[in-house]
């Protein structure tokens, strides 16, 4: 309800009407977060050391795909403001994989080409952790089974203001991404 008082010569007076306000609309932080065309523009794909994961932006899809141990990630410096609430979701889909990872990390150091990067593992399919063993199609935060985000529908808020790094981080030891060989986020 909002009320307006008017004030005048001869007094005052109040009127009120119900107000309704639809959704609040949510913004994309990120730069090409949906997987778009383009979208390679806005990611860099980081060496984490080691057998590199092959990473590819395709048909709107990122695709991780390996035959065997590797690892690689692709990052996107973000900034963020101190105790706003912000929810990350992805769509991931695969054939079902062993040995593997598939992780979001948010970080507040920068990536280092040739160095693996690790952070607060916010959202992870985790075959060691019971998921992504058997074909998987939806939000990670519904299927993901590993990260300190798990069970919290994505939400997230930071203590501080400032530059954090969005680290999408895939690979297997002993294993693969599955049949096939590859998972993709939309």
């Amino acid at each position: 309800m909002i009320s307006l008082r008017a004030f005048g010569k001869g007094g005052s007076a109040t009127a009120s009407k119900k107000v309704t306000v639809a959704e609040i609309p949510k913004i994309d932080i990120l730069k090409g977060g949906n997987m778009e065309t383009g979208a390679d523009a806005h990611w860099t794909i980081l060496n984490t050391g080691g057998t590199q994961t092959a990473i590819q932006f395709v048909n709107g899809k990122l695709v991780f795909s390996n035959t065997g141990d590797s690892n690689g990630a692709i990052y996107q410096a973000v900034t963020v403001k101190k105790d706003v609430e912000y929810t990350f979701s992805g769509k991931v889909k695969g054939n079902g994989a062993s040995n593997t990872w598939f992780e979001v990390i948010i970080g507040t150091s920068a990536p280092v080409q040739g160095s693996d990067y690790s952070a607060n593992k916010f959202l992870s399919l985790n075959t060691w952790a019971g998921c992504g063993k058997v074909p998987f199609d939806g939000d990670i935060n519904d299927i993901g089974c590993d990260g300190s985000g798990t069970g919290k529908g994505g939400i997230i808020k930071f203590d501080a203001a400032g530059t954090i790094y969005i680290v999408i981080k895939a690979g297997s030891g002993g294993g693969t991404l599955g049949t096939g060989a590859s998972s993709w986020m939309t």
